[in-house]
């Protein structure tokens, strides 16, 4: 079994790097800030790839096809390997295009803002891509967050991820890909169950 600290930096790092490449002259003062990134790499022992996530949600916002194919498949990966959970506060302005619902959070006295629900706002503006391939990671992203124990999704952030799969869902429904990958319905029906247990406490806190 690979030792996780030689993973976390195999996968962190080999994302960095691909990114940057592909990186249009355009965002050149991104490509800055993520060669300062690849140097703290090298001394970070936290296993904790959230401080990077500044990278990706500016490169899901450049409106580069290429680009955005790139860093969704590297977000399910750091996302499938725990090292990217969501699971802190966030200091990051909303993702333009956002539709709201999680503005409704960020101006709520009663409950912090926190990165996970950043990731799922990012990762969902994605939602009208046309190509197939970026909507399949969309949608294996997504539901790894809800589905799995790392990433913690709740309130407004597990309706936002409802509405764009089930908006995916139903504007794919011939692709066999997208049949395999929500299993004929039944981890929507899941998800409504958990949207609805959710929601008396959401009007409390909101």
């Amino acid at each position: 079994m690979q030792d996780p600290q030689q993973l976390y930096y195999e996968i962190v790092s080999t994302s960095l790097e691909k990114i940057r490449k592909a990186l249009p002259k355009k965002l050149k003062p991104l490509k800055e800030t993520i060669i300062s990134f690849q140097e703290q790499l090298k001394s970070d022992k936290q296993l904790d790839a959230n401080k990077y996530f500044p990278v990706y949600k500016e490169c899901l916002e450049s409106k580069d096809a290429k680009l955005i194919e790139l860093t969704l498949n590297h977000i399910y990966k750091l996302i499938s390997n725990s090292f990217l959970t969501g699971n802190c506060n966030d200091l990051l302005p909303a993702s333009n295009g956002a539709d709201g619902q999680n503005g409704e959070l960020q101006s709520s006295p009663k409950i912090k803002r926190k990165l996970i629900d950043t990731i799922i706002e990012s990762v969902c503006a994605c939602k009208g891509d046309k190509k197939e391939e970026v909507l399949v990671v969309v949608v294996r992203i997504l539901l790894t967050m809800v589905t799995g124990i790392t990433c913690e999704v709740h309130y407004n952030s597990l309706r936002e991820t409802m509405d764009t799969l089930f908006s995916i869902y139903t504007s794919t429904s011939n692709s066999i890909s997208f049949r395999i990958l929500f299993i004929e319905n039944q981890i929507l029906k899941t998800l409504k169950i958990k949207l609805l247990q959710e929601l008396p406490l959401l009007k409390l806190l909101i």
